[in-house]
């Protein structure tokens, strides 16, 4: 799991300063999911409980008043503000086809790496 998260600068970052916690973190707060085609990831305006990395497949992020799509593909992670605030989603999340993502949850990040220093620093 530490290869996925590690796309986002933070965790490769904690990976290299705090590897007891970035295993915790890979571990205990991230998991994976299987999105089928056409299934329906998240909502607009629904409260966010986990950041998203995309591993597999291709999937539409659909804002109501924007005129594209945003597209997130294997590489691309969503929803990183709900690592370090209160977050609601802006868009609706629709898998375009069988897509895999890795999920993880805020919550038990926040409880990992709140209470370590190190980790804490490389945050802010």
């Amino acid at each position: 799991r530490a290869p996925v998260l590690e796309r986002y600068s933070f965790f490769d970052e904690l990976s290299l300063v705090q590897p007891v916690i970035m295993r915790y973190v890979c571990n205990q707060a991230a998991f994976p999911s299987v999105t089928l085609a056409e299934e329906i990831c998240f909502r607009d305006k629904e409260p966010c409980s986990s950041m998203r990395f995309v591993e597999a497949g291709e999937l539409r992020y659909i804002r109501v008043h924007e005129e594209e799509d945003g597209r997130a593909s294997c590489g691309d992670f969503l929803s990183e503000a709900a690592l370090w605030t209160k977050w609601d989603h802006c868009g609706t999340l629709l898998a375009n086809c069988n897509s895999v993502m890795l999920n993880l949850d805020v919550e038990i990040f926040a409880k990992a790496v709140c209470c370590q220093e190190g980790s804490h620093a490389i945050a802010v």
